[in-house]
């Protein structure tokens, strides 16, 4: 039996994020079964008719009531990988509207012209705040991801997220290094492409709090089932 998810307690053991891409109760409630710890909601996923505030809110307060997990709630820009071109002031006005009603919220370190604002937000409502950094070609070099790093520490993040395309196994041994050294705030890493595997099933070893897995399809390259990961972290985090 898993103890209750506390959102204070990340770190302390591997958190298990079930990706929502779509408006899916049922596929909520599967994740819930199959072992999932916190939902994100993926608003550039949902249809368009769902890039609302009002829509959005609905959704999350769903969710909370019948899977009764925590939410992250997420409108990730197109330029890191986002599915759809939501403007920057769009993100903003969904974020405000719906931001009482979520968990946690991830914003990019690139998104300079409203991160500040989505942080402001969630601190005035005690909400938990993820910085994420995408590079779907390479993992960079130590140096520039200390750099992105030390952006989100400044912007005062609550986690610091960096996903990285692996083009060889060196490429995970840097991003695992990196978080392993990394020390002013949480962090989760994920490699992403074939060889993304171990990060997202080992990372915890090197002080990754977070892994995100899929119900039903990958929405990202290299991303794991919850139903495996499930089953890979009870033998490796018993």
């Amino acid at each position: 039996m898993k103890n209750e998810v506390l959102l204070e307690n990340i770190g302390t053991r591997p958190y298990i994020v079930a990706v929502l891409n779509k408006a899916s109760l049922e596929t909520a409630q599967s994740a819930r079964k199959l072992g999932a710890d916190i939902l994100e909601l993926r608003v550039d996923m949902l249809e368009r008719c769902y890039h609302t505030g009002e829509k959005v809110s609905s959704v999350i307060r769903q969710l909370k009531k019948e899977v009764k997990l925590p939410v992250i709630l997420t409108i990730r820009s197109s330029n890191e990988g986002g599915m759809a071109k939501i403007a920057d002031d769009r993100r903003l006005d969904i974020f405000r509207e719906a931001i009482s009603e979520t968990d946690l919220v991830d914003i990019e370190i690139s998104s300079d012209r409203i991160n500040s604002k989505v942080i402001e937000l969630a601190k005035t409502r005690n909400k938990k705040v993820i910085l994420s950094f995408h590079n779907f070609e390479k993992t960079p070099t130590l140096p520039y991801l200390k750099n992105q790093a030390e952006k989100a520490y400044k912007l005062e993040c609550d986690i610091l997220k960096i996903a990285a395309m692996a083009n060889n196994m060196e490429d995970v041994r840097r991003l695992l290094n990196f978080c392993s050294i990394w020390e002013k705030t949480k962090i989760f890493v994920m490699s992403m492409g074939r060889l993304s595997a171990m990060s997202r099933v080992a990372g915890f070893l090197f002080g990754s709090c977070l892994t995100y897995g899929f119900i039903d399809q990958p929405v990202a390259c290299g991303q794991l089932s919850v139903k495996d990961l499930v089953k890979y972290y009870r033998i490796l985090y018993p």
